[in-house]
């Protein structure tokens, strides 16, 4: 997908979302590309399949329960 298409749905700026999927694109859970002047998104399904793993492995996440992994996280950066 085009990152306006990826950004669509949402109510934030461009700017945010292209922080968002640069972060995604570390991980190695998306890959991007340019062409021309359109910068695309591709998910990497081997490694969203080991990080919905890893994520199953706290076992008290619910399915696509992001919120309780953001809370998880910010946690566990508190009591370290």
């Amino acid at each position: 997908m085009a990152v306006t298409d990826v950004a669509e749905p949402f109510e934030m700026s461009l700017a945010a979302i292209s922080k968002h999927l640069a972060v995604l694109t570390n991980a190695g859970l998306i890959q991007q590309e340019r062409r021309g002047r359109v910068k695309w998104c591709k998910l990497d399904p081997d490694a969203m399949q080991t990080a919905w793993t890893w994520m199953q492995g706290f076992g008290h996440f619910e399915s696509l329960d992001l919120d309780g992994l953001e809370a998880y996280i910010a946690t566990t950066l508190e009591n370290s």
